[in-house]
């Protein structure tokens, strides 16, 4: 069974920060600026986050889904998005993606 939870600890979110950042080119700079999610897998830990951060009204935005690398194309990355898609209450929901990063983009295509 996987469990998604809200990260409020500091130490957590700075494991999340590190994950983001070693995903990135060097020396790239993030905004922690979202309420972070992270999903636990039995025997592998944590395994990914992504963060949500409502913008307006009318709109939340999807951002810096990481999965570990160990743990990449196995479904983590579409499970998470599914479940954070699921706290949105916000009619529309965004994501910004790198135009390198192929396999967001094609998660985020296959979600709608």
């Amino acid at each position: 069974m996987v469990m998604l939870k809200r990260v409020i600890r500091p130490g957590t979110l700075e494991d999340i920060r590190t994950w983001i950042l070693e995903s990135r080119s060097p020396g790239a700079q993030i905004a922690m600026d979202a309420h972070y999610f992270v999903l636990t897998v039995p025997d592998k830990g944590r395994v990914a986050a992504v963060g949500l951060r409502r913008l307006n009204w009318c709109m939340t935005e999807v951002k810096h889904l990481v999965v570990r690398p160990d743990e990449r194309r196995k479904g983590y990355g579409s499970s998470i998005v599914r479940l954070v898609l699921e706290r949105v209450r916000t009619p529309l929901a965004i994501a910004t993606i790198r135009k390198d990063n192929v396999s967001s983009q094609d998660l985020f295509r296959k979600l709608g």
